[in-house]
């Protein structure tokens, strides 16, 4: 394992809340790699993905997303996708400074990469490529249907109220310790509000709408078993995706957090050899 240093600090995000951010520096290193995690995660859970990567010459740069980890806000709770989008601009532009004359990544899983496609969308140019994992681009249309017509009825008067987001953990990996520690962890949550999951609905749909417009450098992996972000949503973004450089790859077998499965060092090596001839 190489030898790297690690901090913490916390930027202004939108509305004046804090948002906690971590980093992680190798002595040597040509690339930077962005984290933005998933809905009631935090960054903290994924220190051995992080110290992989820093073997292989990046250094590391994850938030947790506001109402999330250890950053200020309402758990589970947005006024609108803006809200994650200006965040990340914010520590990107935070990292751009730290970070002169490198290559810039940004590793997305599911909420956080499409926060990721909402960003490049709307920022074209601060990234050199984007590495998304089990998109949640499309879910089961009885059920998204039936949420999507309770939560629009809600946010309209009561934006704030909290639901259960209602996905089993033992469907994130086929590894039991990484679902042990899940359940365990204080800093998870599984709280959305009304007004966050008709933002999410909508950004869904932007993001197949717009798709065509996105030209950054995009590496999509999906699992193949996800029960919680059908792969279908995936392959679709894809076709749709204008970038001429893109590259999709479905892991047959896994389940929704493939960074975290038992079969894990794959989805690694996939993510290896498309990143080294961007870096050198």
């Amino acid at each position: 394992m190489s030898q790297y240093i690690h901090d913490s600090g916390n930027f202004e995000g939108v509305g004046g809340l804090k948002i906690f951010f971590q980093f992680f520096k190798p002595k040597k290193y040509n690339g930077v790699i962005i984290y933005a995690h998933d809905s009631g995660e935090h960054s903290g859970r994924y220190i051995h993905v992080i110290e992989h990567f820093i073997d292989k010459g990046f250094s590391f740069y994850g938030l947790d997303h506001r109402g999330n980890g250890r950053s200020e806000g309402k758990r589970g709770h947005i006024n609108g996708m803006s809200d994650y989008v200006n965040d990340l601009w914010t520590f990107i532009n935070i990292v751009r400074k730290r970070e002169s004359d490198k290559k810039y990544f940004l590793l997305g899983h599911s909420m956080g990469g499409l926060i990721g496609i909402n960003f490049v969308e709307e920022h074209p140019g601060l990234l050199d490529g984007v590495i998304v994992t089990s998109l949640p681009l499309k879910t089961k249309t009885e059920v998204l249907g039936l949420r999507e017509f309770i939560g629009r009825q809600l946010s309209a008067f009561w934006p704030r109220y909290s639901l259960s987001n209602e996905f089993d953990p033992i469907y994130l990996s086929h590894d039991k310790d990484v679902i042990k520690k899940y359940m365990e962890d204080k800093l998870v949550h599984n709280k959305v509000t009304a007004r966050f999951f008709t933002e999410m609905v909508s950004a869904m749909k932007s993001a197949m709408q717009k798709a065509e417009n996105i030209k950054t450098p995009f590496l999509i992996l999906h699992a193949g078993d996800d029960e919680i972000a059908d792969p279908a949503g995936s392959v679709e973004f894809f076709e749709k995706l204008g970038s001429s450089d893109k590259k999709l790859i479905v892991y047959d077998g896994f389940f929704h957090e493939i960074l975290n499965e038992a079969d894990r060092q794959l989805v690694y090596r996939d993510i290896e050899k498309w990143l080294k001839p961007r870096v050198d």
